[in-house]
């Protein structure tokens, strides 16, 4: 829908905009407990940047055409996932997070919630959630400290009176590991079969979970793809978020082969946690 002070644009043409004046933006990525945006551009257009970065973020019109926003969603929803698949997602969600806000910030919108959403709900959690007290500036670069703290407070304003920042949502309760397992069945005859682990952990520093991620990555791809030729794909990943860390495994197997790939990743597993 655009910005407030600014000339109405297509994606493309704001992209191009911001270009033209030494920008590199993210314009905005929804995780599951928080929202980014952000980007770089030379020291000396600091000033403007982070003008330009208060006003995407803080002075959205809040004005577009929500049927079409919708629809965008649904063709999104409808593309990258199958309906097996968001079954299978919801069911291995609830298992874990149980009656947990999580449980249901992973997956896709329904249409019950994208038809009931109006322009006052939008512009009701802008008002809420997107002021300077609730937001965290982080800044990398060959810039003064003084002078930068003095930027960001002239350009960033304060919140109205009476504002205090949303409550933050209770954390996760973490218990001893358990092991909980859920399949789904699709129709027809499978062509290959997703084998996920997922270990939902507290916040923690990222840098033993990368040697463990790329050790782990390493191992399975050698034992599974190159000595058994049994896996499709094999990913492993790990993300941090407000107050957990998820690490995960993903290997896609042809049917006939998932005992064996399983008792691999199981090995695997243990082998790296040692």
């Amino acid at each position: 829908a655009g910005t407030k002070g600014y000339p109405r644009m297509s994606f493309t043409e704001l992209e191009k905009w911001a270009s033209s004046r030494l920008f590199e933006m993210d314009f905005g990525t929804t995780s599951i407990d928080y929202s980014y945006y952000g980007g770089k551009a030379p020291a000396a257009r600091m000033e403007p940047f982070f003008r330009f970065l208060r006003d995407l973020v803080l002075r959205p019109r809040l004005d577009s055409d929500l049927d079409h926003d919708r629809e965008i969603v649904r063709n999104e929803r409808r593309t990258m996932s199958e309906p097996e698949t968001r079954r299978a997602d919801a069911l291995r969600h609830r298992a874990v997070f149980g009656d947990h806000r999580l449980a249901m910030a992973m997956d896709w919108a329904s249409d019950k919630v994208l038809s009931s959403i109006t322009q006052a709900d939008l512009r009701a959690a802008h008002r809420r959630f997107y002021r300077s007290p609730n937001m965290t500036v982080f800044v990398v670069g060959g810039l003064e400290e003084g002078r930068l703290l003095r930027t960001l407070e002239e350009i960033f304003p304060a919140a109205p009176r009476g504002y205090s920042p949303p409550a933050r949502p209770e954390p996760i309760v973490f218990a001893p590991l358990t092991r909980k397992e859920h399949r789904t069945r699709k129709r027809g005859k499978a062509s290959s079969v997703m084998i996920n682990h997922h270990w939902y952990l507290p916040p923690s520093p990222r840098a033993p979970f990368a040697l463990v991620r790329n050790g782990l990555r390493m191992l399975l791809n050698d034992r599974i793809r190159e000595k058994l030729h049994a896996a499709y794909d094999v990913s492993v990943d790990d993300d941090l978020y407000q107050d957990h860390m998820l690490f995960e495994t993903c290997v896609e197997v042809a049917p006939a082969q998932v005992g064996r790939v399983r008792s691999v990743i199981e090995r695997g597993r243990r082998g790296t946690a040692r």
